[in-house]
């Protein structure tokens, strides 16, 4: 039962924060790519409901200078570019309270006090949220071209600070 009950915090912990970069998998927000043309990618991001558009784009052009990189370029200009956000809605669980006291008796005087049953009832609230994937269509390039942007100037910004 233990181990169960870590299991159960372990998954919800990872489930209720912000997308990290990795690669997309089963149930799991991340990036994803694929390979149009020797020059060519579909780069893509998709955040869960803790991830910002903001983050999701950073992550999306991260993930474009990594392949950058990897085919050998140094380049790459986005040619085509989409945002979209999934909605996403979840009603929270319907909990009943029910508080009661019986009749109380005392020799002398009788009855002093009615049996009282309340009951409070909570949740049933219905919740949106908003889920960010970015797309970007990017070219890659060994020399500058106008509107390209730095492989290495955009990984620069995810370097590990010391």
């Amino acid at each position: 039962m233990t181990k169960l009950l870590m299991l159960a915090c372990c998954l919800l912990s990872l489930i209720s924060c912000s997308t990290g970069y990795h690669a997309s998998g089963f149930l799991m927000s991340g990036y994803d790519e694929f390979k149009l043309a020797p020059n060519q990618y579909r780069v893509q991001f998709s955040g869960n409901e803790y991830t910002s558009e903001n983050r999701a784009y950073q992550y999306a052009l991260r993930r474009s200078a990594e392949i950058t990189k990897a085919q050998g370029f140094q380049y790459f200009k986005i040619t085509h570019s989409s945002v979209s956000k999934t909605k996403n809605t979840y009603t929270t669980p319907i909990t009943k309270r029910t508080a009661s006291s019986t009749d109380t008796y005392h020799y002398e005087y009788g009855k002093i006090k009615e049996n009282e049953r309340i009951t409070t009832v909570s949740g049933g609230e219905v919740h949106e949220t908003y889920s960010p994937t970015i797309s970007f269509n990017i070219k890659m390039y060994q020399h500058d071209v106008e509107g390209a942007l730095n492989a290495d100037v955009i990984l620069s910004n995810f370097e590990k600070r010391r």
